[in-house]
């Protein structure tokens, strides 16, 4: 309960920007699939570190 949820918002909103969709809510799950190839997860955390900055 002590998420801090306007960061999530904002992380979820870059990394939205960026194609990368997460859940909308902090409190749901993040899975990834046998689609998601080693690019497609390279990328992926390109995204997520650019948009923790």
């Amino acid at each position: 309960m002590q998420a801090d949820k306007q960061r999530y918002t904002n992380l979820f909103h870059k990394m939205l920007e960026k194609g990368v969709y997460f859940p909308p809510s902090a409190y749901e799950s993040l899975f990834t699939s046998g689609v998601h190839d080693q690019k497609c997860l390279s990328e992926t955390l390109d995204a997520f570190e650019e948009s923790l900055k």
